[in-house]
């Protein structure tokens, strides 16, 4: 049997960079490259979740898109923690994952695509749609992956503002799906049980599945 990989916990701290997205990608790979051959050969065999930590506020947008894609069709499942901070790009990565937390106290920021163009008017034309087209991922990841409004999301682009969200709101919001740490027993049988009498939910509607 292939040794185990040494942890499945992961640091993504600092600013995001195409190395530390290839940092992070390997070290997923080794994991779920494990759990594939435990998978052919152990029967049942019941697949422990790699855990994300991070604590950045953002970075390179389509090197985390490629990392967001990654994570959503990995048969390992991932959980993402914010630890303090998940802005801009990190945020992307934070609702990438198949369960998310953040800790008490944690900054939760997304905003607007920004960036700029230079060169001929034909480039810059293409360089805008190139940003549109980014931006129209990102958005369809926001609506696939939490309950944050279409009219809040109008208002943010309109302004151009960074949106900031607490971990209450967060946790409202679905952009989390559980406090990280503390209360997190009693919070999630709030949740649970909320689930329960509001839409009776099977298991399979859980955020945490995979």
């Amino acid at each position: 049997m292939e040794n185990e990989p040494l942890s499945r916990n992961i640091l993504l701290f600092g600013e995001i960079t195409t190395e530390k997205i290839e940092s992070v990608m390997q070290r997923i790979i080794e994991v779920v490259d494990y759990d594939e051959y435990v998978d052919s050969t152990v029967k049942n065999y019941e697949r422990q979740p790699i855990t994300l930590y991070i604590c950045s506020g953002g970075g390179e947008v389509l090197p985390t898109i490629g990392l967001c894609e990654f994570m959503a069709y990995c048969r390992t499942p991932i959980s993402t923690v914010c630890l303090g901070e998940a802005c801009s790009a990190a945020f992307m990565v934070l609702i990438a994952g198949h369960c998310r937390f953040a800790v008490r106290g944690s900054s939760i920021m997304f905003h607007q695509m920004a960036g700029g163009a230079a060169g001929s008017v034909k480039n810059c034309k293409n360089h805008i749609e190139h940003m549109d087209r980014i931006e129209s991922y990102m958005t369809a990841l926001i609506k696939e992956r939490t309950e944050i409004p279409q009219k809040m999301l109008d208002e943010i682009y309109t302004s151009q503002m960074d949106r900031y969200m607490s971990v209450e709101e967060a946790l409202e919001l679905r952009v989390i799906d559980y406090l990280y740490g503390g209360d997190e027993v009693e919070l999630d049988a709030e949740i649970e049980e909320s689930e329960e009498i509001d839409n009776d939910e099977s298991d399979d509607e859980n955020p945490c599945n995979t």
